[in-house]
């Protein structure tokens, strides 16, 4: 079978056509080009007469990776975050709570009254289509602390949330050990590397049979290394897990040019990870409208929240802490930011009919 490509097969369709639908199936359209953690896409969405409900697909659990969720309910606000972008582009004001039991988003619209639109909104929804999880090396031009303040500006923290750049080499540093440790930790725990393993799509047919998950081309490998990865055999586990370990430490961690780590005052509350998820999405976006490249790294939090499923002595909470320097806030989430040395590709995504309830 030939090699996929991004323009002519159905599993990156979705990025082609997110903007020809009209009505509220077209804001499921925007939604689903969120990101999610290993492009696990895990929404369903129940459209009625005065809004949408946005829910988890248990289907798409992550299993140890993600064992209280925390990953799930991010991607939750990613998703909301899309589509409520979307409504106040078609002229809907938006309304938007959260339950927590069990999770779930309800986005109420109404069309909007004065008819008027907000720039910087509108400006982020015009690129959710361009924008895309860049897991390349990131050039050596530094992230001005301007650049970040603005990108924080956009994204507009609040519900007990705040963003920490983290840009002095030290601090990068410190910060990129800790990444690379929890990356070699979840490979040696064989439940969460086989976990991990499960997203991989390792040819053109499995994309086609499984249009979700991490691809060869989303690797951020450069033109000559990916044509050769996607040529050879599908690799294994025992494969994958030393490639992500080194990607982490030679590329990822090596190149970053600020990390950002979102933080809460709690953790665990759906209402704080779903806003989080929102606020993620936002400074994706602007990170898009600025040129810069985007990575959220996970592996932090997914071996402090496996800690903590099996009741053992934290490793990696402590160490966090110590670099966060704060008592009352936590890490939800972390990311890298840089300017990209080539563009982030498409990754696939599942028929937008496949998520409506």
């Amino acid at each position: 079978m030939n090699q996929l490509t991004d323009a002519d097969r159905a599993a990156y369709g979705a990025w082609h056509d997110w903007r020809r639908g009209s009505g509220t199936e077209a804001l499921i359209a925007a939604a689903v080009l969120a990101p999610s953690p290993h492009n696990n896409q895990p929404w369903r969405f129940r459209l009625d007469a005065d809004g949408v409900e946005i829910m988890a697909d248990e289907r798409q659990r992550l299993g140890t990776l993600d064992p209280t969720d925390r990953e799930l309910h991010i991607s939750l606000g990613c998703a909301t975050e899309n589509l409520v972008l979307a409504a106040r582009a078609q002229g809907f004001e938006t309304q938007v709570s959260i339950s927590d039991e069990p999770p779930r988003v309800r986005v109420d619209l109404a069309p909007s009254a004065d008819g008027e639109r907000n720039r910087l909104d509108s400006e982020l929804f015009g690129v959710i289509g361009e924008r895309h999880t860049n897991r390349g090396p990131y050039t050596s031009v530094a992230t001005s602390a301007g650049l970040l303040a603005e990108l924080g500006r956009v994204a507009s923290p609040s519900d007990g949330l705040t963003v920490l750049w983290s840009t002095e080499w030290s601090e990068r540093d410190a910060f990129g050990r800790l990444l690379v440790d929890a990356a070699e930790a979840v490979a040696a725990d064989v439940q969460q590397s086989e976990d991990n393993f499960r997203w991989y799509r390792r040819s053109a047919d499995d994309i086609v049979r499984h249009p979700e998950g991490l691809t060869q081309d989303a690797q951020g490998l450069g033109g000559v290394r990916r044509v050769i990865a996607n040529a050879l055999p599908p690799s294994s586990r025992g494969q994958a897990d030393p490639f992500w370990i080194k990607q982490t430490r030679t590329v990822h961690t090596a190149t970053a040019a600020a990390y950002g780590l979102l933080l809460t005052s709690n953790p665990d509350a759906v209402r704080q990870r779903v806003a989080g998820g929102r606020l993620l999405q936002r400074l994706e976006l602007g990170a898009t409208l600025r040129g810069l490249a985007f990575q959220p790294m996970t592996q932090i939090t997914q071996r402090i929240d496996r800690d903590r499923s099996l009741g053992r002595q934290p490793a990696f909470a402590p160490r966090v802490a110590d670099l966060v320097g704060t008592s009352d806030r936590e890490l939800l989430i972390s990311f890298r930011v840089g300017y990209p040395e080539r563009p982030g590709r498409r990754s696939p995504r599942r028929p937008v009919g496949s998520f409506l309830l």
